[in-house]
This record gives structure tokens, C-alpha cells and sequence, in this order.
């Protein structure tokens, strides 16, 4: 692609070189009376591109501009999802969708995961659960860490207490960073005991003491 648009540029430049040869000799100025003697022996004796050769050069350069050229990639900016979302549009002016994108998840998913504790609290699990299952896809780790243990609290609430246990494992496991491990660890633990699971309490109970004696 890079050589074809030199090509066309390099003919196109030809182009325009002879068009301006060609005009200079349909419409030759008259010499002046003190120029009639060599100087118009000079101008007669001017070489002028063979008119073949130029229609020939004109031709190709018009077969090189109907060939399909792929368009330049460019990014596309879905202006009514970012509009609908009140983000100011600056005309002219490079903006990153994917920060964009970040924050009103995170926004819109703290209002929800706020509604979703409130349908927790309202023993509305079903509800819950429907809120909770986009959330616990979110790219933004704070969104996704609470989603899940919202949805093993769920789980938990309607003693299901082997799935909870899943659950509350998994944030201790893959969300060491988060504030709701204490949590987690605390309901893993009441797992245990409503399970039977002596080993596995045992070992939770005591990293669970390890974290009170941590933050004494």
C-alpha cells in the first residue's frame, strides 16, 4: 500500500509537471521586440513532452486512483453511550473510553451493589442474586470482590452452606487485597461448623485469630 500511494504520488507529481509543459507550449508569450533576434531562435527550439507519452502517463495514473486502497484505521467513539452517560464531549481532543468505561462501572456498580444489600437485608434473595450476577463480571476488582461475597452471603442466608463455603474460599484465596477477607474468613468458619468440618475449621479459625491478633 506504501508503494502504490508513492506510485501515485510520484506519476501524480509527473503529471502535473507536463500539464504545466503543456499549457506553456499552447500559450507561448510573444517575445518582445528587443528579444526577436537570438532569444527567439531560443524559444523555438524548446522541447515539448510527445503528447502520446503524457496520455499514456495520464491513463495509468487514473487506473492507480480506481483500485480499491483500504482506509486508514481509525477509532470510532460511540457518542450516544458516552452522552447517555453525561461524559463531556471534547471536539478534536484524544479520549481514553476505556478510563471512561472504568469509572461509570464503577460508579453505576457501588449504586448497585448498595441496592443489592439493601434486597440482602429485605430477604429478597432472588433480586439479589440478579443484581449481583452482572457485578461479579465487572473488570474492576473492588466491584467484583463485594459482588461475590454478597452473593455467598446469599448463599449462606438460605443455608446453602457448602456453595457459600465455595465462595467465601475463593475471595480468601484470589482477593488477599480486599477488606472483606476478615468477613469472608469469619463465614467461613461458621461453614465449617454448620458442615462439620473439623480440619478445615480448625485451620480457618486459626488464620481467622492470626488476622485479630494482626490488626490488635
Amino acid at each position: 500500500m506504501h508503494k502504490q500511494a508513492l506510485l501515485l504520488l510520484l506519476l501524480g507529481s509527473i503529471l502535473l509537471l507536463l500539464s504545466g509543459c503543456t499549457l506553456l507550449s499552447r500559450s507561448p508569450k510573444a517575445p518582445k521586440d528587443s528579444d526577436k533576434g537570438n532569444n527567439h531562435k531560443t524559444f523555438n527550439s524548446t522541447e515539448y513532452v510527445p503528447r502520446s507519452q503524457y496520455e499514456e502517463l495520464l491513463s495509468r495514473y487514473r487506473d492507480l486512483q480506481q483500485q480499491d486502497v483500504p482506509p486508514s484505521t481509525t477509532v470510532e467513539i460511540d457518542t450516544d453511550r458516552l452522552s447517555s452517560n453525561n461524559v463531556p464531549m471534547a471536539p478534536l481532543v484524544p479520549l481514553n473510553t476505556e478510563e471512561v468505561a472504568t469509572t461509570v462501572d464503577v460508579e453505576e456498580g457501588i449504586t448497585l451493589l448498595k441496592q443489592a444489600a439493601a434486597f440482602i437485608d429485605d430477604r429478597k434473595f432472588a433480586t439479589a442474586i440478579n443484581t449481583l450476577k452482572d457485578l461479579e463480571k465487572s473488570s474492576h476488582p473492588y466491584i467484583k470482590v463485594y459482588a461475590k461475597f454478597y452473593i455467598g452471603e446469599v448463599l449462606f442466608q438460605q443455608k446453602e452452606y457448602d456453595l457459600a463455603l465455595q465462595t467465601f474460599e475463593e475471595i480468601i484465596q484470589k482477593y488477599a487485597f480486599s477488606s472483606v477477607v476478615l468477613k469472608s474468613l469469619e463465614r467461613i468458619t461458621l461453614c465449617c461448623q454448620k458442615l462439620d468440618l473439623k480440619e478445615k475449621y480448625e485451620k480457618y479459625n486459626m488464620l481467622l485469630n492470626n488476622f485479630f491478633t494482626i490488626g490488635t
